[in-house]
């Protein structure tokens, strides 16, 4: 097939939810032994990072590396389900785009994200603030819309292989929060998106989201 749908489980996180759909396969990526995910291809992995955040970045943001067999890619959080048969969402993407993702449901630019994770803990005070003061210092605009990363189609192109190296290393350079500086890359190339329409949280015809469920934890 030429299209993959995948996602990742690094750390102590063991609900997946199943596959729906056979016109793609279906990928995930886990450090884990005895993984059960039906309708899935499990591949048991070493953590390319000991941070498991950063380690699962390393996934999400390099599909192009992590699945180069594969032209077309779906990647969302382990906590989501594909709802949509594949073929249709790829058909979302523009000929001359190579990427398709969310505007941000909340927050309208990159400094209001970098707030966030702030307040709540999401990352390491200190990392984000030399983030956000290095992309001040470049001249990145406040104009820029905030992009969602918990879902992303892309057609893997050279222009696309350029993109994630380059977002790749921001991510190693900064806070593992890959959300900061995905807009700042596809600024900085001039990496335009298609923008899927709606909001991720509210698109129940694209998306089902469940919250993260710790090992252990009982389902509600």
């Amino acid at each position: 097939m030429t299209i993959a749908v995948y996602t990742t489980l690094f750390g102590p996180y063991d609900h997946i939810l199943p596959a729906l759909h056979d016109e793609a396969d279906y990928i995930l990526f886990t450090d884990q032994e005895g993984v059960e995910a039906p309708g899935w291809q499990v591949r048991q992995v070493k953590r390319p990072h000991p941070d498991g955040c950063y380690a699962s970045r390393f996934y999400f943001d390099q599909a192009s590396v992590v699945l180069p067999e594969y032209y077309l890619t779906i990647m969302h959080g382990a906590n989501a389900q594909l709802i949509m048969p594949p073929c249709g969402l790829v058909a979302m993407l523009r000929p001359d785009h190579d990427i398709a993702c969310f505007a941000h449901a909340h927050r309208t630019n990159v400094y209001e994200e970098a707030k966030a994770c702030i307040r709540f803990r999401k990352d390491d005070k200190a990392v984000i603030q030399r983030q956000m003061e290095r992309y001040r210092m470049a001249h990145f605009p406040e104009s820029v819309r905030l992009s969602t990363c918990g879902l992303l189609v892309r057609r893997n192109t050279r222009r696309l292989r350029q993109f994630e190296a380059a977002w790749w290393a921001e991510v190693q350079a900064g806070s593992c929060r890959d959300q900061l500086s995905f807009d700042y890359c596809r600024w900085r190339l001039g990496m335009p998106i298609t923008r899927i329409p709606g909001n991720i949280n509210k698109s129940p015809h694209i998306l089902k989201l469940e919250r993260h469920r710790r090992r252990g934890d009982v389902a509600s």
